[in-house]
């Protein structure tokens, strides 16, 4: 028996997540996506787990590419989640200030915290790709409070 995936769905949006914006690809081909499937797996060695959708356009960039930037996002940077997690826009790099960091994957400006991480392992769990990534270097970005998504949107007002 199997529950209805609406009432999972909404089930599950009552546990509120960060939001975040996983970098990666190669100089003159990065890609982002906003993702909220995020947590800290071990600390000895540092590693941590997202999971992507298997439909992802990004999916195969970081597969290849085999490097990531985590980007934790600040609770004013909601638009620069917007852009990425749509699913039509190739540019959306283009609309963001971002540097190269440390695995040569784009660091988001203004975030709270980044990962640069290398992908140790995937597995498939039904439409989405368990990421376990390897932390290479952990570094805490400017202050503010965290972007929030619970119950369907941003932040948490009912």
């Amino acid at each position: 028996m199997t529950v209805d995936p609406m009432l999972f769905r909404r089930t599950s949006g009552m546990f509120a997540t960060g939001v975040l914006v996983v970098t990666t690809g190669r100089e003159g081909s990065f890609r982002a996506i906003t993702v909220n499937s995020f947590t800290t797996v071990s600390l000895d060695p540092t590693l941590l787990l997202i999971c992507m959708a298997k439909s992802s356009r990004t999916l195969p960039v970081m597969l290849d590419s085999r490097s990531l930037t985590v980007n934790v996002l600040r609770e004013d940077q909601e638009e620069i989640s917007r852009i990425f997690a749509s699913s039509t826009i190739d540019d959306g790099l283009d609309r963001v200030d971002w540097e190269i960091g440390l695995v040569g994957t784009p660091v988001i400006a203004g975030c709270l915290a980044y990962f640069h991480c290398h992908v140790e392992e995937t597995y498939e769990a039904g439409d989405h790709i368990i990421v376990l990534a390897c932390v290479e270097e952990a570094q805490l970005g400017d202050e503010g409070r965290p972007l929030i998504f619970f119950r369907g949107r941003y932040g948490l007002e009912e």
